[in-house]
């Protein structure tokens, strides 16, 4: 894991243009108080990235029957009448 480094708020504001070209080009910056991340600065249209779903790519599958409705047995189990 890499840890990245955490802009003080002062500090950011001294270098912000700095910072907003580094996230226009993908980076992400954080800023926060006393070592704690209270803002994450990213280039605008950019989404931030599904980290759990990049993580457990090709391990998950979901069956073709997902949609269809639940048997009687585990509604009654989810409404408590079993």
């Amino acid at each position: 894991m890499v840890t990245k480094q955490i802009f003080s708020v002062s500090r950011a504001s001294t270098i912000l243009p700095l910072l907003v070209r580094h996230a226009a080009a993908g980076e992400e910056i954080l800023i926060g108080i006393l070592g704690q991340p209270l803002a994450r600065l990213i280039a605008a249209g950019i989404s931030p990235r599904p980290r759990l779903v990049r993580l457990l790519k090709g391990t998950l599958h979901v069956p073709d029957s997902f949609d269809e409705p639940l048997p009687e047995t585990v509604l009654d189990a989810f409404e408590g009448k079993a």
